[in-house]
């Protein structure tokens, strides 16, 4: 499923949303890959969730609080 995730900048502090694949685990949680097709360095979204953890994924019509 496609899901839109809101991070916060780790130098600007300004929202930035990117849209990605999520999977569904059995127990609901949902599962997504920090990767950039296989290169060597990390999304730049990746880097900003470490930053600053807390960010809002958008799925269908849902935000998420994670």
């Amino acid at each position: 499923m496609q899901v839109r995730l809101t991070t916060t900048g780790r130098h600007t502090g300004t929202l930035r949303t990117v849209t990605l694949y999520a999977f569904q685990s059995p127990d609901g949680a949902l599962v997504i890959t920090g990767s950039r097709g296989g290169k060597a360095h990390d999304p730049a979204w990746a880097h900003n969730l470490r930053a600053e953890p807390n960010a809002t994924v958008k799925v269908g019509r849902e935000d998420r609080s994670v």
